[in-house]
């Protein structure tokens, strides 16, 4: 095979607001962003780099020309993109993943950088290298693709099983597995865990989705974030991207919480921007969902729980619930 002669170019400038997965980011920086490939890393800025008053995403305007930001969970960082004043003319890609990003925050994420965007899908045990929904997608023109985590990346294979781990035809919703040479090799020191995980060569995911003909990939939940209710399957993600649809509504979360008949009940705690009334969510469930997922209670908080990745800690809303009464 013949050598690739890629032209030398301007050195790039990255900042990385998490550095733990600075590794990871930067290996897969390169499939995200091509261009990155023809280009030498001139500095890496970590987000201890900057002072904690100075706004992360401004100070991309500080950086040389050009730069990138990897973001490995964007969704509190759209808070700050909501006030993204700063020249960011030199910003090429903002790369995210490490959680569901909704659309609506995406929208805004958009409408502020432009088709700046790149996302990533994998996890822990197939790190960053499941899916990839490229930055040429996230744009105007193609708003039907930004619900999905994009197609396979190249040398992976994903599928969606259902419960006997027979393969689902396009639409259907079950567990997002895949395979490829950059799946673990197991789990330190588990036996049981390794082979319920990566049973029949393909690592079972744990995330709940659906794959179109097209190859599109559209994580829908957890598995164990699912609520059942009168046998019925529910999907929190999906009434979480319709709260957030109103203007009032800045941050949302989902759980069930138990039932004496039907098993669990939908609950969903809000954090508003002004005050809304639970009519209001009410009637915009009941005009884009099924009545049955709509929540049977909303708890308006300050904040929501989240760890030091600014994932929701959904198993401390849990515990805010009152125990089911006999």
């Amino acid at each position: 095979m013949e050598a690739i002669d890629i032209p030398s170019k301007a050195p790039m400038a990255i900042l990385l607001p998490q550095p733990r997965f600075s590794v990871i980011v930067l290996c897969n920086l390169a499939t995200a962003s091509p261009e990155t490939l023809a280009r030498k890393i001139a500095d890496l800025y970590l987000a201890a780099d900057f002072k904690p008053a100075k706004n992360i995403l401004n100070a991309v305007a500080d950086l040389p020309d050009p730069a990138a930001f990897a973001g490995t969970y964007l969704d509190p960082h759209t808070k700050t993109l909501y006030t993204f004043t700063a020249d960011h003319g030199n910003l090429k890609t903002i790369i995210y993943g490490g959680g569901p990003m909704y659309v609506a925050d995406l929208k805004r994420a958009l409408a502020l950088v432009g088709p700046r965007l790149s996302q990533i899908y994998g996890q822990g045990e197939a790190p960053m290298t499941i899916t990839g929904l490229p930055q040429e997608m996230h744009q105007a023109s193609m708003m039907e693709r930004l619900s999905s985590c994009g197609f396979a990346r190249t040398g992976c294979e994903v599928r969606i099983f259902d419960h006997a781990d027979g393969e689902l035809p396009p639409g259907e919703m079950g567990e997002i597995v895949t395979r490829s040479d950059c799946i673990m090799a197991g789990y330190w020191q588990s036996p049981e865990a390794t082979q319920k995980t990566l049973r029949g060569g393909w690592l079972h995911t744990g995330d709940v989705g659906s794959m179109d003909a097209a190859g599109f990939l559209t994580i829908r939940d957890r598995s164990k974030d699912m609520i059942i209710s009168g046998g019925s399957n529910i999907y929190p993600r999906e009434i979480e991207e319709v709260l957030l649809r109103h203007p009032a509504v800045a941050e949302c979360s989902v759980v069930g919480r138990p039932h004496a008949e039907w098993g669990e009940e939908v609950i969903a705690f809000v954090v508003t921007r002004t005050k809304v009334a639970t009519e209001d969510l009410d009637k915009l469930c009941l005009d884009n969902i099924a009545r049955f997922k709509r929540p049977r209670e909303y708890r308006f908080v300050e904040a929501l729980p989240k760890n030091n990745y600014g994932k929701v800690l959904k198993t401390e809303l849990r515990k805010l619930l009152a125990p089911l009464t006999p």
